[in-house]
């Protein structure tokens, strides 16, 4: 079974709430548990936190405020303290239920892996910094299996064409379409890296169970794995 949790309640009249929808109603595998990842236990209740951490056989947490131009005090409740109430989840499995629950953190690129600066102004890249540092220190103590996903840059000869192309251009248009105001760029340097949703969340999904299948997911002193999904689109 599938648990959707922290699910914001947004009206349904939106056209990907209503593809979410559309997905949720075709499968009796899926549950929903609205909710907020920067509230105490992301929203749930107490019973139904400790009802998952008894159920949950992997945490894949892949919520976060991804806006480049927030500070780090703007993103920390929901990219940050969301990480720890997750890892919370897992730890009471294993101390409630004795269940190892492996823990799926989707990061940022290598930026994530050097540390910003103390000024708060990478709020998002910061984000993922600390949420990185606090997983490591959390699988070194409770010896808990941790696997982080990185997207990285386009590797040279390796673009996307054709359908792919269309297909990841197609999810940006539509996603600048929804929005009602674009920030002036201008001022702004560099490139996009993309990769299709669909692409990027069966590879995260195949990892996720080829781990669960195998000896990654025991209780070990090296449970930290890093893995890397290719960008297939730079736009600059």
């Amino acid at each position: 079974r599938i648990h959707c949790i922290a699910h914001r309640p947004l009206s349904d009249e939106l056209p990907h709430r209503q593809k979410f929808n559309a997905v949720v109603a075709s499968s009796s595998k899926i549950s929903v548990h609205e909710g907020d990842l920067s509230a105490p236990r992301l929203g749930l209740s107490e019973t139904e936190f400790a009802a998952l951490a008894q159920q949950a056989d992997m945490i894949i947490h892949s919520g976060a405020n991804r806006s480049f131009f927030s500070t780090y005090d703007q993103v920390q409740a929901i990219n940050v303290q969301s990480t720890k109430e997750l890892a919370l989840m897992s730890a009471a499995s294993l101390r409630d239920h004795r269940r190892v629950v492996p823990f799926h953190f989707l990061s940022g690129s290598e930026a994530a892996t050097i540390e910003p600066a103390s000024d708060g102004s990478q709020g998002y890249v910061a984000s993922k910094w600390a949420s990185e540092r606090f997983l490591e220190k959390y699988a070194e103590q409770l010896r808990l299996p941790v696997h982080i996903h990185r997207q990285l840059p386009v590797p040279e000869g390796r673009e996307a064409q054709g359908e792919e192309l269309d297909q990841i251009l197609q999810e940006f248009v539509d996603v600048a379409a929804k929005m009602t105001e674009l920030p002036n760029s201008t001022t702004w340097g560099g490139h996009y890296d993309l990769i299709p949703a669909d692409r990027l969340s069966r590879d995260i999904v195949g990892h996720a169970f080829t781990a669960l299948a195998s000896t990654d997911n025991h209780i070990s002193s090296h449970n930290v794995k890093q893995y890397s999904h290719l960008s297939s689109v730079r736009m600059d």
